[in-house]
């Protein structure tokens, strides 16, 4: 009777366990994660050439880090359906092994053990290729970081045009062209006052003659 609530358990167990984790659903998933991380790249390689703001290039890294996560607990997923099929793998070698179960008992569990068998070699091949795809994803993550990283650290700036001076300076006057030189200037009646006036009654007018520069 114990044996048979056992097997029941373990029934209802597995039938939730496959419900929650479909091969063929992992296996779709796993089919088509590849090209959306491809896609996904090929958005920031188009952000950074058009020069997108850096919002948009973030958010794209952000749904390659979920992607990432997501990956991650597939990843756990099957590790532990892995490790409860090995434990469930021994009960049954010990159930198999107890002289005190029934014929038909005993071949129930035979034929359990063979599904339990089968089912950690599909999932031993599903955790493989779950593995390579998580390589895969690394790289192509790494690279996507570096490029963030090395490319994406600032906004791209629109260069300036070189800025020309809208006015022209006014050339320096040549102050020396403007007085005549002292030597040239001549001052009539200063000669006069030194040598003496024909008339000293009468003072004659100076008269300033300036001349033009040679």
């Amino acid at each position: 009777m114990v044996v048979a609530v056992r097997v029941k358990m373990f029934r209802s167990k597995s039938m939730k366990k496959k419900q929650q984790t479909d091969p063929k659903y992992l296996r779709e998933r796993l089919e088509t994660l590849r090209p959306q991380i491809m896609h996904m790249q090929q958005k920031n390689a188009e952000a950074i050439v058009d020069n997108k703001p850096m919002s948009l290039v973030l958010a794209n890294s952000r749904k390659i880090d979920n992607e990432a996560d997501r990956l991650e607990e597939q990843e756990k997923n099957l590790r532990e359906e892995m490790i409860q099929l090995e434990k469930d793998f021994r009960h049954l070698n010990r159930c198999l092994t107890d002289p005190h179960m029934h014929d038909g008992t005993i071949k129930r569990l035979g034929e359990k053990r063979k599904e339990v068998n089968k089912r950690f070699g599909e999932l031993s091949d599903e955790f493989l290729h779950l593995v390579k795809t998580m390589r895969l994803q690394e790289e192509i993550i790494n690279s996507l970081s570096n490029q963030l990283r090395e490319e994406n650290i600032k906004p791209q700036a629109v260069p300036l045009d070189e800025y020309k001076p809208l006015y022209v300076d006014l050339p320096e006057p040549n102050r020396a062209s403007l007085f005549a030189d002292p030597s040239d200037v001549g001052l009539e009646g200063a000669s006069n006052q030194r040598h003496g006036s024909a008339n000293p009654g009468k003072k004659k007018k100076g008269v300033f003659r300036a001349t033009s520069a040679p």
